[in-house]
């Protein structure tokens, strides 16, 4: 599998977010951050948020995490072609 850029471009957490009205203060208590810095650097594709924040995300956002990361999810998707056997399955 190919490694992700350390820059995750293409992300539209601030869409999602902004959409939603919920300040980013309010969105970090929420999730259980002290602060927004980290949503920020999301928000900017400077990191990637822990899958637990991503699947918090998506409840309180009412979104999908794929429309969240749309470039991600394209990438992931060419990388396991559906002919592909995936590991343990039949």
């Amino acid at each position: 599998m190919k490694k992700y850029s350390k820059e995750i471009k293409g992300n539209k957490l601030s869409e999602f977010i902004a959409l939603s009205g919920i300040d980013k203060k309010k969105l970090a208590k929420m999730i259980g951050l002290k602060s927004e810095d980290a949503i920020t650097r999301w928000e900017i594709g400077e990191s990637m948020p822990k899958v637990k924040y991503l699947l918090l995300l998506s409840v309180i956002l009412k979104t999908k995490i794929q429309n969240m990361y749309p470039d991600l999810y394209t990438q992931a998707v060419k990388e396991v072609p559906a002919n592909k056997k995936v590991a343990g399955g039949k």
